[in-house]
């Protein structure tokens, strides 16, 4: 039997992964070479700036994602988690299927 602690992080993730916009907020970091800006992040999609925030605060509370701000911006990378890791090497699968 898994950990509830286990179970509830896997169903934090899918739970964030299960809109749209925040699949293709999470693909767009995994494919940057390295942290992305949010105002980077925003070009690609047809979503308010308050949209976007949310959708990656529900990333980040995943720990899908995390965010580390420089100066005005902040900047968003892969999770250290290994959830985000395992997920980021199955999204291009996924996507590609």
């Amino acid at each position: 039997m898994q950990s509830q602690d286990a179970v509830d992080g896997v169903s934090a993730a899918f739970k964030a992964l299960a809109d749209p916009a925040r699949v293709r907020l999470f693909a767009a970091v995994l494919a940057a070479d390295g942290p992305i800006c949010v105002c980077d992040l925003s070009s690609g999609l047809t979503l308010s700036a308050p949209a976007i925030s949310h959708h990656l605060k529900v990333l980040r509370e995943a720990q899908l994602v995390e965010s580390r701000r420089r100066g005005t911006w902040i900047y968003y990378s892969l999770g250290r988690g290994a959830r985000a890791v395992h997920l980021a090497r199955s999204l291009p699968h996924l996507l590609a299927a």
